[in-house]
C-alpha cells in the first residue's frame, strides 16, 4: 500500500513523522523533495513491511488544494500499483468554517479529475472514491480529512501542546519558552507521544495506512 499525507508547514511535517514512527513504527527511509505549483515542498519518506508513506508538508493552509490536486494528478498518470490508495490531509481548525472549507475543497478537486464517490464528505471520516488512470484501469482509493483539534478551534501544534500540558506541566513549559524553531523541534521529537491517549484518539484512523 502507497500512502500520503499533506499538511501545512515544518511544525506538522516533523510533528508526524515522529509519531508515525514512534506510535505506528514507521521507519524512516529518506527526505526528498516535490514540486507543487513552483513550490518546493518537503517530503519525507517512510516504510512498514510492504507499505510506503509520503509526508508532505505543503508550505501552509492555503497550499494544501495545490498539494491535493498534485496527488490526485499523479494518480491519474500513475500505474495503479504505483498510485496512492490512502490520501489524508491535516490541518488546523483556524477558524470555526475551516471543516466545511476543506470538505468543499476535497469535493472541488475531485470533481475536477471526474472521481465519483458516495458518501458525504466530512472530517475524520475515510471516503471511498473511484477513478480512471492513464492505462484505462478503474481505481480505487480512499481520503481522510482530519481538521485538529475536532473540538475547539486553534492550531494542530497547540493541541498536541495541550495534551502534553495536562499530563505532565513542566515539559509543557519548557516547549512553551523556545521560541526558537530548530531548538523546538528537537524538544518536540523527543517528547513521547505514544503516551498520550488523547492525542492517539485523534490521529486513530492513521493506523490504516498498512496493507
Amino acid at each position: 500500500m502507497r500512502s500520503v499525507i499533506l499538511c501545512e508547514g515544518s511544525t506538522d511535517f516533523v510533528l508526524l513523522q515522529y509519531y508515525m514512527r514512534k506510535v505506528h513504527g514507521w521507519e524512516y527511509k529518506k527526505n526528498d523533495s516535490v514540486l507543487i505549483k513552483g513550490y518546493k515542498a518537503r517530503k519525507c519518506v517512510l516504510k512498514k513491511d510492504h507499505s510506503e508513506l509520503n509526508i508532505i508538508g505543503c508550505g501552509g493552509c492555503s497550499r494544501i488544494p495545490e498539494g491535493l490536486q498534485f496527488i490526485l494528478d499523479s494518480n491519474s498518470l500513475s500505474a495503479e500499483d504505483e498510485a496512492y490508495d490512502r490520501i489524508v490531509i491535516i490541518t488546523d481548525r483556524d477558524e470555526v468554517e475551516t471543516e466545511s472549507e476543506f470538505e468543499t475543497i476535497i469535493a472541488t478537486e475531485l470533481r475536477k479529475q471526474q472521481i465519483e464517490w458516495k458518501d458525504d464528505i466530512s472530517n475524520d471520516k475515510w471516503i471511498d472514491f473511484h477513478y480512471e488512470n492513464g492505462q484505462g484501469d478503474n481505481c480505487k482509493a480512499k481520503i481522510l480529512l482530519l481538521v485538529i483539534p475536532f473540538e475547539d478551534t486553534g492550531a494542530m501544534e497547540t493541541f498536541l501542546l495541550d495534551a502534553v500540558g495536562k499530563a505532565d506541566p513542566y515539559d509543557a513549559q519548557i516547549i512553551s519558552d523556545y521560541n526558537q524553531f530548530v531548538e523546538r523541534q528537537n524538544i518536540l521529537k523527543n517528547i513521547p507521544w505514544e503516551e498520550y491517549t488523547s492525542i492517539q484518539k485523534s490521529f486513530e484512523k492513521l493506523e490504516n495506512l498498512t496493507e
